[in-house]
């Protein structure tokens, strides 16, 4: 029985780095021209699909192959420059199960990111709110919801530094309503200059939670431990429609024993048009925390959205 629910708490993982290794879609082109700060052209196709932000992927008729970095293709002052911000709002339908209760109603999400030189931050907001299933009888009111914020450091070389703090609050929760990591560390991104990228960060963190009406009676309630935690992001832009996004959480806790808490999400956004600002998305998400009670929650949400 054990084996089996091992198996079910992982099965996310494996999907996580299998999806990870599927390369197999076409890439796309289009005829450019781009002017360098050192005075040359360079002409040929661009492929939008190994393209980034930061790097650009053209096939030359003379050269073949070849990356540009986007620092040195020279800009037109009279062009707007593109906002170094990017905002995210959705709402939608929640709906979660953990071992002692199932719960549905709606949720509300906000996403923000600022894009500089030498950092990307990130701010994450959701609320959820419940009506709740439970031993039979129904109640109204159950909330949870939290925030994160990472800031990612580079140009340290082959790696980055990264600093991230998470708080999450949920009212269902007998032991630890109130969780709490802050971490920081080095992090990797794989695939930059792709349609794809992954970021690998692993760091030292301190862990606490609180709340909740058993919380007195549990030995690791109410206190805080440091903690290892290790994160993986996968983001992969299918097609200009179609992206997939993989994250996963690992945190070893280093309580009176080795406690572990694990979360995994697989979210997939789909936009109805290329020049549409609109997008919904499905998302699943497992969460299996051994310093709270319940220890595992299952949540699938269908939402829609806007980009700013």
């Amino acid at each position: 029985m054990q084996s089996t629910s091992f198996l079910r708490k992982h099965r996310l993982d494996s999907l996580f780095i299998f999806i990870i290794f599927l390369n197999f879609f076409p890439a796309k082109s289009q005829d450019v021209n781009y002017d360098l700060t050192n005075g040359d052209r360079v002409s040929g196709e661009l492929i939008e699909e190994e393209s980034s932000i930061n790097t650009k992927v053209i096939i030359s008729p003379l050269f073949g192959k070849i990356k540009i970095d986007s620092s040195s293709i020279a800009r037109n002052d009279s062009s707007p420059q593109p906002s170094r911000w990017g905002t995210e709002f959705s709402v939608g339908l929640n709906s979660s199960t953990t071992d002692a209760n199932i719960g549905s109603n709606y949720l509300i999400d906000l996403s923000t990111i600022y894009t500089g030189e030498n950092n990307t931050l990130r701010l994450d907001i959701d609320y959820k709110y419940d009506q709740v299933i439970e031993d039979s009888q129904t109640s109204v009111g159950a909330s949870n919801g939290g925030f994160d914020i990472r800031n990612d450091f580079k140009d340290f070389g082959k790696y980055n530094l990264y600093a991230d703090i998470e708080y999450d609050y949920d009212g269902l929760n007998t032991s630890g309503k109130n969780r709490t990591i802050a971490s920081f560390g080095i992090s990797k991104t794989f695939f930059e200059s792709q349609n794809k990228s992954l970021i690998l960060s692993l760091g030292p963190a301190f862990l606490s939670s609180f709340g909740g009406e058993e919380c007195s009676s549990d030995n690791y309630c109410g206190q805080s431990y440091y903690s290892s935690k290790f994160q993986a992001t996968y983001n992969w832009s299918i097609n200009k429609l179609l992206e997939l996004i993989l994250d996963h959480k690992f945190t070893a806790i280093n309580a009176s024993k080795l406690l572990r808490g694990m979360e995994s999400t697989a979210s997939m956004k789909f936009i109805p048009s290329v020049n549409s600002s609109y997008y919904s998305k499905f998302e699943y998400k497992n969460s299996y925390q051994e310093l709270t009670l319940p220890s595992t929650q299952n949540t699938y949400t269908m939402s829609v959205g806007k980009s700013f």
